[in-house]
């Protein structure tokens, strides 16, 4: 693992290397549990976080030639599961437009959302989609109706290697929606896509058992996994058989990883851990 450094914004930088050959290179970007934070830390000696911060590193990315992926993995726009009427709500509605311009600024792929983005309501969070123009994305929550509130997932394209972006969160209440088991979810979806992707990738908003569920699964078929939910930050992949990272929380870091392929035919190699 190369080590950490703070250009504008401290940035854990991890390599994934897939077979023999580095013939194909792409470039992740990744936060989680941002939580409402706009603005860097008040720690005065070496501040973190900030979106104009992480814009500038997006941007130097792809001005330096690397084919980029932005995602988020949840608890992106509110601090808390819920929000007092009044003048609260009316700070952290507009906090929240902030965020998602900065986003569309950023140019974020897909965003898969957690248990305190519904802080302000479903219809409110439908209308920060619209203003989007990034994926909400996700397996498992569903409307009223019982259909499918936002995409289960995403497929894009990357050098002609197609990555698949799958959304999901732990069990949750909160009105106007419904939560499914996201086990299930997310082996339905994956039964949908994976014979369209090279690869797979889960932003899984997860509670702490579900988290232990995960890890305990021998049959995950996807390739690499992005925890929220959790304050936590990872130094490596762990000893899984998938590669699982948390990345902390409000943003004060933002996890880059790079993926160097000749194919996805061989098992990941986590080099950082």
């Amino acid at each position: 693992m190369k080590d950490n450094f703070l250009i504008f914004l401290l940035v854990v930088s991890v390599s994934i290397i897939l077979g023999i050959n580095d013939s194909h290179h792409f470039r992740l970007y990744v936060t989680a549990d941002v939580k409402g934070e706009t603005e860097p830390c008040g720690w005065k000696k070496k501040p973190a976080g900030g979106l104009a911060r992480k814009c500038t590193i997006v941007k130097n990315s792809k001005e330096a030639g690397f084919n980029t992926l932005v995602l988020d993995a949840g608890n992106l726009f509110f601090k808390q599961n819920s929000i007092d009427p009044g003048i609260s709500l009316d700070s952290a509605t507009e906090n929240a437009i902030t965020i998602v311009e900065a986003f569309n600024h950023i140019t974020c792929d897909a965003f898969s959302p957690g248990e305190k983005d519904f802080a302000a309501g479903v219809d409110f969070l439908n209308q920060l989609s619209e203003k989007s123009n990034f994926d909400f994305i996700s397996c498992n929550i569903k409307d009223s109706n019982s259909d499918f509130l936002f995409k289960e997932y995403k497929i894009v394209n990357h050098q002609n290697l197609n990555i698949g972006i799958i959304g999901a969160t732990s069990i949750f209440d909160s009105k106007g929606i419904f939560v499914d088991n996201p086990f299930p979810s997310i082996d339905r979806t994956l039964s949908k896509i994976q014979n369209q992707c090279d690869a797979v990738i889960l932003l899984f908003s997860a509670s702490d058992s579900d988290y232990k569920t995960l890890t305990a699964l021998q049959d995950l078929n996807v390739d690499f996994v992005i925890r929220g939910n959790t304050p936590r930050k990872s130094t490596s992949g762990s000893s899984n058989a998938v590669p699982m990272y948390s990345v902390g929380e409000k943003g004060k870091v933002l996890y880059q990883f790079d993926f160097k392929y000749d194919s996805f035919e061989e098992p990941l190699i986590d080099i950082s851990y």
